[in-house]
């Protein structure tokens, strides 16, 4: 095994540029950065550091089977950005932005500012997004608890699962499900062709829909009716609905928005 420690200031950065094997992010103490490398070809990986960002990167004037196993401990608050072939990619530590690319790779990650993912065939899962997040996929799944900022997420075959957007979504699936828990933002525009669509929505709205499906079920909650019918509408928050299926079904439900 190879151990590389480097000292970061305000602004840590970590790049990564590693075609296939295992990458584990986690959280250091302090402002440092710390770099654990083993497995085949772990010899032709050169790490450096530029400034305040550590640099992982394969020696191209290098050949050889390759399947390095790499553990880094990056402080709060990390950019990290990484390009890879089928890199499987794990972070439990608190983040900045995130820029992640594998063709087959899985990405999972805990917590992140904000992000850029895209994979061809992996998943993509994380915890909470803070800001704005887009992601892409071919035929992996997503799978997201909490996403704080506009979510662009696109699945060519792949289910999309967001348990709670607390901004602008828009999603898009050929064949997959997509499921949204709880839409609290002022926009939600979900297609898909052959999958089907289930999103929730809190109490106290007023609901700007569009929705319609070829030959799907469309399934809307019940109305309500209460005693308060003289609260004046400019107090509710106007949310623009567009949910469009071709085969698959539609439900929208009362979510709850605590």
């Amino acid at each position: 095994m190879s151990q590389y420690t480097f000292a970061i200031g305000s602004s840590p950065g970590l790049e990564v540029r590693v075609s296939s094997g295992r990458l584990d992010i986690v959280e250091s103490s302090d402002r440092s950065i710390t770099v654990d490398v083993r497995g085949r070809g772990a010899e032709n990986l050169v790490v450096e550091q530029n400034g305040g960002t550590v640099t992982i990167r394969e020696d191209r004037n290098r050949f050889g089977d390759r399947a390095v196993s790499l553990r880094v401990a990056v402080p709060k608050g990390t950019a990290v950005d990484i390009t890879a072939a089928s890199l499987d990619v794990y972070a439990k530590a608190s983040l900045d932005r995130v820029n992640a690319r594998t063709a087959s790779g899985e990405l999972d990650f805990e917590d992140i500012g904000a992000g850029e993912l895209r994979s061809a065939s992996g998943d993509v899962s994380f915890e909470r997004c803070g800001g704005r997040c887009q992601i892409s996929t071919a035929s992996g799944d997503v799978r997201a608890e909490t996403i704080g900022g506009d979510a662009i997420i696109t699945s060519a075959s792949g289910d999309i699962r967001i348990e709670r957007a607390e901004s602008r979504v828009e999603a898009k699936s050929a064949s997959g499900d997509i499921s949204i828990g709880c839409c609290s933002g002022n926009s939600v525009e979900v297609v898909s062709m052959s999958g089907d669509v289930v999103i929730g929505l809190p109490e106290g709205r007023i609901v700007e829909a569009s929705i319609d499906s070829l030959s799907g079920e469309v399934r809307l909650p019940p109305r309500r009716t209460t005693n308060t019918g003289t609260q004046d509408a400019g107090t509710k928050k106007t949310v623009k609905l567009r949910l469009k299926t071709v085969s698959g079904d539609i439900q929208v439900r009362r979510a709850d928005n605590n």
